[in-house]
């Protein structure tokens, strides 16, 4: 039901508005890299010692499964702390993305952090318990998006500081009609499934999968909102197996305006 909800946004999406692209490059860098059309960020906040969040990311891994969508949309799965206390401590789990939830919390004017919470580019967010809300959300934000005419102009270079032992690059970001203090923040994932059994809790017994979990999330630059271009510094060193991506934001919790996939 989600799935076929969301293909119907997927296609209104693509008859009226612009369309959307994801793209990767493999490691190191030897070019610049720019994109002016970016996918749709799906955040998901979650835990492993949560009963609840099971269902629902079953259904967005399905949704991410698909090579149509999956090239459209982008899920991260934040894993939070505060269920640890109920008997299983999530191995993913990080107190800066309990922090990241809570900016969302405040500047959604929310009643408080739940979970499974899902925030569509920073404008919109709910449990998702009829699968028509998501499709709703993601059509909406793409078309936000587009009527605002909002542009960032995101470049990396990476080729004159590749190293052996890890690697810098250079961010330059610029906007057009896109207003306020923006941040820039570095995301670090694992784009793999990853079964994790979970040994107590609410999801005593059972083995989970999860796939494009946050490993790392970091501020890496500020942009005064009469800035109009910048440029910054970014550790794009990936680890094992992650990917990174360039989120810029209106604020802590507000509107993501752009990305960049490296």
């Amino acid at each position: 039901m989600l799935l076929n909800l969301i293909n119907l946004c997927t296609a209104a999406q693509a008859a009226s508005l612009h369309p959307l692209a994801f793209f990767t490059s493999s490691y190191p860098l030897k070019e610049i890299i720019s994109m002016s059309i970016q996918p749709t960020i799906v955040e998901v906040f979650q835990s492993q010692g949560c009963s609840s969040c099971p269902p629902t990311y079953s259904n967005l891994l399905t949704l991410l499964n698909g090579q149509e969508l999956s090239s459209s949309y982008l899920i991260l799965s934040f894993h939070v702390t505060y269920w640890d206390h109920l008997g299983w401590k999530d191995t993913f789990a990080k107190q800066v993305f309990n922090d990241r939830q809570h900016d969302y919390v405040k500047r959604l004017d929310l009643k408080s952090a739940f979970t499974p919470q899902i925030v569509v580019n920073g404008r919109y967010s709910g449990v998702v318990e009829r699968g028509g809300d998501l499709g709703k959300w993601l059509f909406a934000s793409a078309n936000e998006e587009e009527s605002t005419s909002s542009r960032i102009a995101i470049e990396v270079d990476t080729s004159a500081t590749d190293k052996s032992e890890g690697c810098e690059a250079m961010l330059q970001v610029s906007r057009e009609k896109v207003e306020g203090d923006l941040d820039l923040w570095l995301v670090k994932y694992d784009p793999t499934t990853v079964e994790v059994e979970v040994r107590d809790g609410e999801n005593a017994g059972r083995k989970l999968p999860y796939r494009n979990v946050v490993k790392i999330i970091e501020k890496i630059g500020f942009f005064a909102e009469e800035d109009r271009k910048g440029s910054f510094w970014l550790d794009c060193t990936r680890g094992k197996d992650l990917r990174l991506l360039v989120l810029v934001q209106q604020g802590y919790g507000g509107p993501i305006v752009g990305n960049l996939a490296l």
